[in-house]
């Protein structure tokens, strides 16, 4: 899982999800005085976002996610910003969840895997994927093109099968790197 945290969302966040197993890489920081850059050139699993960026609102960037990106990538909220008004705000601007700051470490860890099963599924994409003429079958690692098995090296395996997992998703080549 790829996590874009921005700088602001906290140091904390950016620990706790650091540690949730080696298939988490945090990528995508979003150093001060830069979140305009943060919507294009990276693809991302989930977003974590506060509201107060240098220079643009979270709840603008959000936006702008959604505009550009599509609603396939969910965005939590880690802000200090606890009024219901501001709650409401950011999830009619597009936001999949909000967490009040302080955050724990447990609860922020359950949400980020809650919005990852949401987006892929249970176990990361484990579910057979039908994209006629092709048929993904994680639990036999096979890829079927027309009923017949596609002859693939295990990383041909893998690339093809994250890129099924993943269509219509607009995915960098430093993504497909990390993730594949």
């Amino acid at each position: 899982m790829t996590v874009a945290i921005s700088a602001t969302a906290s140091p904390f966040c950016a620990r706790s999800v650091a540690t949730v197993s080696t298939s988490c890489c945090l990528t995508g920081f979003i150093p001060r005085g830069h979140a305009e850059a943060f919507v294009g050139g990276d693809s991302f699993d989930i977003v974590l976002l506060d509201w107060m960026l240098p220079g643009i609102g979270g709840d603008q960037v959000v936006v702008r996610l959604r505009e550009e990106v599509g609603w396939g990538l969910p965005v939590l909220f880690v802000t200090s910003r606890d009024r219901e008004a501001d709650i409401v705000r950011a999830l009619e601007a597009g936001a999949d969840d909000y967490m009040v700051k302080p955050v724990s470490k447990a609860e922020t860890l359950a949400r980020v895997a809650a919005l990852d099963r949401r987006t892929r599924g249970p176990a990361g994409g484990s579910a057979t994927v039908e994209l006629p003429p092709f048929v993904l079958d994680p639990a036999e690692r096979l890829i079927l093109r027309d009923g017949e098995a596609v002859a693939l090296a295990p990383r041909e395996y893998e690339l093809a099968a994250f890129l099924l997992r993943n269509v219509g998703r607009l995915l960098s080549r430093r993504h497909l790197f990390e993730s594949v």
